[in-house]
C-alpha cells in the first residue's frame, strides 16, 4: 500500500474506535448523559435567537432533497475535473453513510430522543450531522488541490452549523452529532484508501495558490452568526448555559480537525 492509503486506513480505524467508545459512553456513562442533557437545555434556549434560527435553517440543508442536490453537484464537479472514480466515490458515500447511520439507529441507537421529543425512538447517530459532514468531506475530495484548505474550512463551518442546528431544534443530543461526524469521516477515509491504488498519480505541479471562496464562505457563516448576537449576550449565554457553550466549542474543534485531516491525507 502507498503511504496515503495506509494513513487513510489508520484514520478510518481511529474513527471506528472513536465511534465505538462514544456509543458505549452514550449508552452507559451517566457523566456523558448528564453533559448531553445539560447542553440540550442551553440549545433549546437558543432556538428563538438569531444564531439559533440561522443554525436551524442550515440544518435543513441536510434534508434529503437538498442533500441530493448538493451531492449531485459534487459529482458534476468531479466529472468536470475528469475524476470519474471520485465521482463514483461521492455517489457511494452519499448512500453508504446514510445507510450506516440508519442501521446504527435501528440496532444500537439508545432511545434517548423520547426525553426530547416524547417519542420512543433512537437518536444516535444524527442523520443530519452525518449528511452535513458527508457533503463537507466529499467537497474536499473533489476539490482541486490548491483549493482543499479553503474548501475544508467552509465544509467544517457548514457541518458545525448544521450540527448545532439539530441541537437547537431539539432533535438530537451533542453526542449524536459527534457520532454522525465520525460515521461520515470513517467512510470517506476508506474511500480515499480504495481510490489510491486505482487513481493515476497527478503530474507534478508548481505550488498554486487556491482561490479565496472557501475561506469567504466560512467567514460569511461566522459573520452572519456574529451579526445576530452581541458580545455581551454571548457571554451571558455562555455563563447561563456553560455545557452548551463548551459542547459547541468541542464540536467546532472536531469538525475542523476532521475536515483538515482529510485535506492533509489527500495532499500526500
Amino acid at each position: 500500500m502507498r503511504p496515503t492509503a495506509r494513513t487513510a486506513l489508520l484514520g478510518a480505524l481511529a474513527c471506528l474506535l472513536g465511534l465505538a467508545v462514544l456509543g458505549m459512553a452514550t449508552a452507559w456513562s451517566p457523566a456523558l448523559q448528564a453533559i448531553d442533557t445539560g447542553a440540550a437545555a442551553g440549545f433549546a434556549a437558543a432556538e428563538p435567537t438569531g444564531p439559533g434560527s440561522l443554525a436551524a435553517r442550515v440544518a435543513r440543508l441536510a434534508d434529503p432533497f437538498p442533500y441530493l442536490v448538493m451531492g449531485l453537484a459534487l459529482v458534476a464537479v468531479a466529472l468536470m475535473r475528469a475524476r470519474p472514480l471520485r465521482a463514483g466515490a461521492v455517489v457511494v458515500l452519499l448512500v453508504v453513510t446514510g445507510v450506516t447511520t440508519q442501521a446504527l439507529k435501528a440496532t444500537l441507537g439508545h432511545p434517548r430522543a423520547g426525553e426530547l421529543l416524547g417519542a420512543d425512538m433512537a437518536s444516535w447517530p444524527s442523520g443530519h450531522a452525518t449528511a452535513a459532514m458527508t457533503i463537507a468531506l466529499c467537497a474536499v475530495l473533489v476539490a482541486p488541490r490548491a483549493w482543499r484548505g479553503a474548501v475544508a474550512a467552509a465544509g467544517a463551518a457548514f457541518a458545525l452549523t448544521a450540527g448545532v442546528g439539530v441541537l437547537v431544534m431539539e432533535w438530537h443530543y451533542a453526542s449524536d452529532v459527534a457520532a454522525g461526524y465520525l460515521v461520515a469521516t470513517g467512510w470517506t477515509l476508506l474511500a480515499v484508501a480504495a481510490l489510491r491504488p486505482l487513481e493515476r498519480p497527478a503530474p507534478a505541479q508548481a505550488p498554486a495558490r487556491g482561490g479565496p471562496w472557501g475561506w469567504i464562505v466560512a467567514a460569511a457563516i461566522a459573520a452572519a452568526l456574529a451579526a445576530q448576537v452581541s458580545a455581551g449576550s454571548l457571554a451571558s449565554f455562555a455563563a447561563d448555559h456553560t455545557w452548551a457553550a463548551l459542547t459547541t466549542a468541542g464540536l467546532c474543534v472536531m469538525a475542523a480537525a476532521l475536515a483538515a485531516s482529510l485535506a492533509a491525507v489527500l495532499r500526500r
